[in-house]
C-alpha cells in the first residue's frame, strides 16, 4: 500500500489523531489528489477481500473492477469534482501507511463511503474515519446521515447507531444489481 511522508513544511489540514488500544495512532485528514489512486487500491482490496462473503464474483467484479493505468486521469478528475462539489473525502493513516477513506456528501445528507485497506480490518480504523466524518456533519448541521449499506457493512453501522430503514437494491454502474440496506442516523 501506499505511504505518505508528511513533510515539516507542508501544509496539512490535521484532522485528529486518535489512539486506539489495537494499535499506533490513527491519523485522520482531508484527502489530497495524490492520494486518491492508493484510496481507489483500498476500496478494490476491500471489496474483494472483505465483502466476497456476501456478493457474488460476478456483483464484485462490477462494484471494484480493475482501473487500468489509462484510466487513471478520469479518477483523478472525478475526485477534482468531488471536492469542488462540496464532498468531504477523508484519508486515515497508521504509521504513514494510507489505511483507509470516506467521504459525505453535505447537500444529500449522504455518507457515501468508509473503506479500510484489509491490511487494518477490525482495528478501529474504519470507526476513526466514521466518527471524523460524523463530527463534520454535526458541524455543518446536518440533521442526519442516511446511506446505502453493503451488506458486508450492515454490522459496523448497526454498531455506530445507524438505523435500517429496509432491504434494497443498488444499481452498480454496471447494470449488475446488489443487495444492500438503506441507513440513517440522526446528527444530535
Amino acid at each position: 500500500m501506499e505511504n505518505y511522508n508528511f513533510s515539516p513544511g507542508e501544509k496539512l489540514s490535521l484532522i485528529r489523531v486518535v489512539m486506539s488500544e489495537k494499535m499506533n495512532n490513527i491519523v485522520i485528514r482531508d484527502a489530497i489528489r495524490d492520494e486518491w489512486p492508493g484510496a481507489l487500491a483500498i476500496h478494490r482490496r476491500a471489496i474483494h477481500e472483505l465483502a466476497a462473503p456476501y456478493y457474488s464474483a460476478s456483483v464484485l467484479a462490477a462494484w471494484a473492477p480493475p482501473i487500468a493505468e489509462q484510466d487513471m486521469p478520469r479518477y483523478l478528475g472525478e475526485f477534482d469534482q468531488k471536492l469542488s462539489s462540496g464532498f468531504i473525502v477523508l484519508v486515515a493513516y497508521v504509521n504513514n501507511t494510507l489505511a483507509g477513506f470516506g467521504e459525505i456528501v453535505p447537500l444529500r445528507n449522504e455518507l457515501l463511503a468508509v473503506y479500510v485497506n484489509p491490511d487494518f480490518a477490525r482495528q478501529g480504523v474504519g470507526t476513526a474515519i466514521l466518527t471524523e466524518l460524523e463530527h463534520r456533519a454535526h458541524s455543518l448541521k446536518l440533521p442526519f446521515l442516511q446511506m446505502v449499506a453493503s451488506l458486508a457493512a450492515v454490522p459496523f453501522y448497526l454498531h455506530h447507531g445507524y438505523l435500517s430503514l429496509g432491504e434494497d437494491v443498488h444499481t452498480l454502474k454496471s447494470g449488475e444489481k446488489m443487495d444492500c440496506v438503506r441507513m440513517k442516523k440522526t446528527m444530535t
